[in-house]
């Protein structure tokens, strides 16, 4: 009776693992047919967000296909390796509108599958239970980690080769080669290499898995019973390696250009971080910003997956169930992680995305921990011995019979999915579009409309600068006539770079300039402060000729014309007795624009804050602008507009700083302000400002 007992058990757990992993591999196929169709429905309506998205991508490639080079003709914000890693596909799928689109959306989460499979891999050197592990972990991430589809910011492909880096440290091969009577070891020059490839291709993920690893390894060489000499030249030969060997890859993706791509990454962008893109509408961090750590999203899958992955690292540290290459690795993982998220918050403050690196790397340690001991259980030669044992079997059999339901039911989800696609019509449409030249084919019904209204405004060679590189650019061959090719304004960072695009915009004088429609983005009023320069000769130069829904196109009108502007005086603003400046204008029978030009001081006493604090002029008074404006610690004058409705008689600018840590000031020096003349046609930007058409989302916005 008991070996019958027995070889029941045995049968029902091998065909309770045999179905496991059948289901996991038909969901991750499933998963990946389900990725492709979609990409390809996609690539055939391009449909993206005008100011991110498709166009951040596909505006490189662009520039690689006319044969310029990464860093010296161009930066790319997030990591030089990033339009690299897609332009194969691209270049595959027809190098249009349609191939960017498609690569976008599908090489994300193939990256995705094949790095969490290595790291699964190397964990357990298992192909069954590495792909079991991938499924679920694939599960777990649709739901609670956003590292797989793409996004506007690509993030779970910048996360990309930290994980392989990991995933090579549990592997650790003895790969050797020979050279003349020596053998050589190939394992740390390969894995300085993939740290190289994790900074190519997403900068600041890259540095901080470095930074991390160094962290880690300088703790084990302290505790290890070497020489302090052979510690030292140990320690500061593996900072070597890692810095030649990043250095190297730079150079190979930027032909020799590895300097400006570190400059741009490691100066210009850090420079501008936090007084630029950490302000409203941004969050920044204060005290009364910490409840976004405490969302719905943040409660019921976030911290859930990061404490779950935490418990299990240190369960399984008192349990010692890790090796020290485990230990070490995992180790490395977690701090990434955290130093991810550490050095994001200087910049703009948004913990549910700048948590996901830990969020990943809590995740994937989850899993591994779960699966080792569920195994353990599972395989024990003397099962069920007693009552607590099994409990605990059947306990494991019955979390392993869930994650088989939830697999199959997950795949049944994506099946459906995919009977409602017209397949036929995906895959006979994307053999033509392979061969489009007219990117204005692939686009959504509202991107066509978009393009309908410009057209009949546009002639035919003439010049275009764009805010906001975008199709209206791709369908007329022209690319942003920036010397440092930035195809977005906010990536023109840095005081002398932007100078430089502001420069070449007004010594190019292009036929059209189009702008994004402030009704339709938010930070159009944001960037009228950042760059005050570039959108003063817009309003003195150029006229609003056309409108859309998401765009608003400029003409540049005839220099006889414009010899007519008039100037107004310049007057002084005295500080009020609470330390306030007000601008008493009256009231007008129009919208007025004043320039507003400040002489002030602002740093951090405390060595290493100087991103931290937020330098701020709060305007009230106006009924068109929302936003304060955030002042560059590094300068100490700056000039901005302020636009005053009908009915608005005077503006109060109230100067506050704003630091989670003591020892900020932030003096005002001089404050003045001279009119400014605009075009009747030009107050169009003002009339529709977001804030006016949508109350409520900006008060919401103004919370944090």
């Amino acid at each position: 009776m008991n070996i019958r007992k027995t070889l029941s058990n045995i049968n029902l757990k091998r065909a309770l693992l045999f179905t496991a992993v059948f289901v996991s591999v038909v969901y991750i196929l499933v998963f990946v047919i389900f990725a492709t169709l979609a990409a390809l429905g996609n690539g055939l309506a391009m449909d993206s967000y005008a100011a991110n998205g498709t166009f951040q991508l596909y505006n490189p490639l662009r520039r690689l296909l006319d044969g310029e080079v990464l860093a010296r003709d161009f930066p790319f914000f997030h990591g030089v390796g990033v339009p690299l890693l897609h332009f194969p596909l691209f270049y595959i799928m027809g190098h249009n509108l349609f191939a960017v689109e498609v690569a976008k959306l599908l090489i994300s989460p193939i990256l995705f599958l094949v790095s969490s499979f290595f790291l699964f891999w190397a964990y357990f050197r298992n192909v069954k239970k590495s792909i079991f592990a991938t499924s679920i972990f694939t599960i777990i991430s649709i739901d609670a980690i956003d590292a797989i589809w793409a996004g506007n910011s690509l993030l779970g492909l910048r996360t990309t080769f930290p994980f392989i880096a990991a995933a090579f440290m549990l592997w650790h091969p003895n790969w050797q080669i020979i050279a003349g009577k020596n053998k050589i070891n190939l394992y740390y020059p390969i894995l300085y290499t993939i740290m190289g490839l994790s900074v190519a291709c997403g900068t600041e993920q890259g540095l901080a898995f470095i930074l991390a690893y160094v962290i880690i390894k300088a703790i084990r060489y302290i505790r290890s019973k070497e020489t302090t000499k052979k510690k030292i030249m140990m320690f500061f030969g593996e900072l070597f390696g890692v810095a030649i060997a990043t250095y190297a890859i730079l150079s190979i993706m930027t032909l020799g250009h590895a300097h400006d791509a570190l400059r741009y990454a490691l100066i210009e962008v850090p420079k501008d971080q936090g007084w630029y893109f950490g302000a409203p509408p941004n969050s920044f961090l204060q005290l009364n910003t910490l409840d976004q750590l405490v969302t719905k999203r943040m409660l019921l899958y976030m911290l859930p997956v990061m404490i779950g992955g935490v418990v299990a690292y240190i369960i399984s540290i008192k349990k010692k169930i890790l090796s020290k290459k485990e230990f070490s690795t995992f180790s490395i993982l977690l701090l990434y992680g955290i130093i991810v998220f550490a050095v994001s918050i200087t910049g703009y403050w948004a913990p549910g995305a700048q948590l996901i690196p830990l969020e990943r790397a809590a995740g994937s340690i989850l899993i591994m921990v779960l699966i080792y001991t569920a195994d353990k259980i599972i395989q024990a030669k003397k099962p069920n011995v007693n009552a607590i044992n099994k409990k605990v079997s059947f306990i494991v059999f019955g979390l392993l019979l869930g994650c088989v339901v939830a697999i199959g039911y997950n795949a049944a989800i994506f099946l459906q999915k995919i009977s409602w696609m017209p397949v036929k019509h995906i895959i006979a449409e994307s053999r033509k579009a392979r061969h489009s030249t007219d990117d204005s084919e692939y686009v959504s019904v509202a991107w066509k409309k978009r393009l309908e209204a410009f057209a009949p405004y546009i002639k035919n060679g003439a010049s275009i600068w764009s805010t906001y590189t975008s199709v209206y650019d791709s369908i007329h061959k022209q690319k942003n006539g920036s010397s440092g090719g930035e195809d977005y304004i906010i990536h023109a960072l840095g005081p002398d770079r932007r100078d430089k695009y502001t420069k070449d915009f007004i010594e190019q004088k292009p036929d059209y300039v189009i702008t994004l429609n402030p009704s339709y983005f938010v930070y159009e009023e944001w960037l009228w402060s950042r760059h005050w320069q570039f959108y003063k000769e817009l309003l003195n130069n150029y006229t609003v000729i056309a409108t859309n829904d998401s765009h608003v196109l400029w003409k540049r009108q005839s220099d006889s014309a414009n010899q007519k502007t008039t100037i107004y005086p310049e007057h002084r603003v005295q500080k009020s007795s609470n330390g306030d400046y007000v601008i008493n204008a009256g009231t007008g029978n129009n919208i007025r624009v004043f320039e507003i030009s400040v002489r002030y001081k602002a740093k951090s006493i405390l060595p290493m804050t100087s991103k931290l604090p937020r330098y701020l002029l709060e305007i009230s008074g106006s009924s068109l602008q929302e936003y304060p404006i955030s002042l560059p610690p590094y300068s100490t004058s700056w000039s901005f507009p302020i636009a005053l409705g009908p009915n608005d008689s005077s503006v109060r600018i109230s100067p506050k700083a704003y630091s989670l840590i003591p020892g900020v000031s932030f003096e005002i020096q001089d404050i003045s302000y001279r009119e400014m003349p605009v075009k009747e046609d030009n107050l169009y930007i003002y009339k529709s400002n977001f804030c006016l058409h949508n109350a409520d989302k900006c008060a919401e916005t103004n919370k944090h």
